[in-house]
């Protein structure tokens, strides 16, 4: 069962933050594919021509974050702030199978902002 971690922010997050939320993924992506392709942990016999290499892991990554491109390109051409970002992130993990937990700011952050306590937002959403 794959393991996920994200972060909901208020404002746009700063360029470093927004690089490395854009390539980690891809880095890691890239990572697995040569272990799982051209390492001896390999269960396909794959030629190890740096050409196929380099072919294999950029189209992997390409399948693997082109969501991570398409959202990035999004924040910047249309960029959302404050409540309108937290509700389209929130929305946008509720359409998956996936657990959300709030920090105590985020909680203190929906009753100010809301007047709701997390369990209400997401039901209601």
């Amino acid at each position: 069962m794959p393991v996920v971690a994200s972060s909901i922010h208020i404002t746009n997050p700063v360029g470093v933050i927004a690089f490395l939320v854009l390539c980690f993924p891809a880095l890691v992506s890239a990572s697995v594919l040569y272990i799982g392709f051209f390492t001896p942990l390999s269960p396909f016999v794959i030629p190890h021509y740096p050409l196929v290499q380099i072919a294999v892991i950029a189209i992997g990554v390409l399948l693997t974050s082109t969501l991570d491109f398409v959202n990035a390109l999004r924040d910047v051409h249309y960029p959302l702030w404050g409540e309108a970002r937290i509700l389209r992130s929130i929305y946008a993990l509720r359409t998956g199978c996936v657990s959300i937990h709030f920090t105590p700011f985020g909680r203190s952050y929906l009753h100010d902002q809301f007047g709701a306590n997390p369990t209400d937002l997401l039901q209601a959403m």
